[in-house]
C-alpha cells in the first residue's frame, strides 16, 4: 500500500544501508533486518505497474505464506476454545462449548475476514448466549444464515464452502475415496471439505488400506 516514492526510499535502505534523517542532509549507515506483510498479491501488482519490481525482489527474500481460515478450517475448534476461555476470564461467564449446528456453521463459512472475525463472532456469541453452550442462534446473523453466509462470500469473491458434512461415524470408505479422489490425495484438503481432522482422515486411511497417492 505504500507509493512508489517510498518504494524508492525503502530500496536504497535495502541496497546501500543508508538513509538521511528527516530534515538532515547526513547520510547514515544502517544496520537493520527488514520484515514485511502484506494480504495483497505483490507479484500482480507488479503486472500492473503498481508495485516497483526492483522493490519486489529485494524484499522477496525468504516468504512465509500464512493460509487463510478458510484453508485450515480444522483449526476452527481449537481457537473457538481458545476464545471463550479468554472471553470466560474476562467476562466471568462459563461458557465451553459449541453445539453440533453451530460448529458445523462456522466451519461452512467462507470467513473473509479470518481469525479476527472468527474471534468477532464468539464475542457476539457471549452477548447473547444464556447457557453454557453456545447455540446457532448465537451466532452473527450473516454467518448464521445460509443465505446470508453464500450472499457475502459471492459478494466478496470467496468461494463458500456448500458441502454435506458427515460425522466421522457415518464416514465411508466410498465418501472417503471419492473425496481423496477429488483433492488428488490432499488429506488436508480432504478434512478441509469433509469438516473433520486431518487426523481422522489419516487413521481412516490406515484402517482402511487406502493407498496414497489417488489421482483422478
Amino acid at each position: 500500500d505504500i507509493s512508489p516514492l517510498i518504494q524508492l526510499k525503502l530500496l536504497r535502505v535495502l541496497q546501500e544501508n543508508e538513509y538521511e534523517r528527516v530534515g538532515e542532509s547526513v547520510t547514515r549507515k544502517a544496520d537493520l533486518r527488514f520484515i514485511a506483510a502484506t494480504h495483497r498479491n505483490l507479484k500482480q501488482r507488479v503486472t500492473e505497474g503498481a508495485f516497483r519490481e526492483d522493490f519486489y525482489y529485494r524484499i522477496r527474500i525468504f516468504s512465509i505464506v500464512t493460509p487463510p481460515l478458510r484453508d485450515h478450517l480444522e483449526d476452527i475448534p481449537l481457537l473457538c476454545e481458545a476464545f471463550m476461555k479468554k472471553l470466560n476470564a474476562n467476562t466471568g461467564k462459563q461458557i465451553k462449548y459449541l453445539s453440533h449446528d453451530t460448529k458445523h456453521c462456522l466451519m461452512d463459512y467462507c470467513w473473509p475476514g479470518n481469525v479476527r472475525q472468527l474471534e468477532n463472532a464468539i464475542e457476539h456469541a457471549f452477548v447473547t448466549c444464556n447457557g453454557g453452550t453456545i447455540e446457532l442462534d448465537d451466532l452473527p446473523f450473516e454467518i448464521r444464515s445460509a443465505r446470508e453466509r453464500a450472499h457475502e462470500c459471492r459478494e466478496r469473491g470467496v468461494a463458500a464452502h456448500s458441502r454435506s458434512v458427515p460425522l466421522e461415524s457415518s464416514l465411508t470408505r466410498e465418501t472417503l475415496l471419492d473425496t481423496l479422489q477429488a483433492c488428488q490425495g490432499n488429506q488436508s484438503e480432504a478434512a478441509r471439505r469433509l469438516g473433520c481432522d486431518r487426523t481422522t482422515i489419516w487413521r481412516k486411511i490406515k484402517q482402511w488400506g487406502i493407498e496414497l497417492p489417488i489421482r483422478k
